[in-house]
């Protein structure tokens, strides 16, 4: 009877065990620069978009750090606005139903001077070859002159008109930065750089 007893306890709880492993979320990678590096998607956030958590895509140079760490895919540009409070008098009815992908930046300037840089008037091209601005009315203003020592962290917004949500599976950015490398009488010693960034969300 003991052995019947133990027998049924243990075949419970397997039987618990697999149920609750069947029931995991599903994983999805998002990765930028360094293709080795894979993300789980976490939608946990907004249920009417989807949020990748992104490694890998940085642009680090002259002291100047630039990171996507998020991106975000909505249908529509009215719950992209109100997934990070931003004002919602940037939603028109000429924007409100595109598709809608919110990158979430950082910036880290390591000089002893400071540096100009602008995602938020950076080129977006997708997997589709769809090209578009950055929506500089919707994006925070994060950018532009970062002084000395300073880490900001912003989102820049891009309308699509020609991809869907199931469509998009990867992106590419562009933007420039620069500095006077702290001798605005020396021009020789001026800093350009156009950065480019590729995420790929599946």
């Amino acid at each position: 009877m003991l052995k019947k007893l133990l027998s049924l306890v243990s075949v419970g709880i397997i039987s618990i065990s697999l149920v609750a492993c069947s029931g995991s979320p599903e994983n999805k990678s998002a990765s930028g620069n360094d293709q080795s590096q894979e993300q789980s998607k976490d939608t946990s956030k907004n249920n009417k978009g989807t949020t990748y958590e992104v490694e890998g895509a940085t642009t680090e140079d002259s002291g100047i750090t630039q990171t996507i760490k998020e991106v975000s895919v909505f249908d529509n540009m009215t719950d992209a606005v109100k997934s990070y409070n931003q004002n919602e008098m940037v939603v028109t009815d000429e924007n409100k139903d595109k598709v809608t992908v919110v990158v979430n930046f950082e910036i880290k300037n390591d000089n002893d001077f400071m540096i100009c840089t602008y995602p938020a008037q950076a080129t977006f091209v997708t997997n589709t070859g769809e090209q578009v601005e950055a929506d500089m009315l919707a994006s925070e203003s994060f950018d532009g002159d970062i002084h000395e020592g300073v880490t900001k962290e912003g989102h820049v917004l891009f309308n699509l008109d020609k991809t869907s949500v199931d469509d998009l599976s990867s992106f590419k950015m562009a933007w420039s930065s620069n500095h006077e490398n702290g001798t605005a009488d020396n021009y020789d010693d001026d800093y350009y750089k156009d950065n480019k960034l590729e995420v790929n969300l599946k």
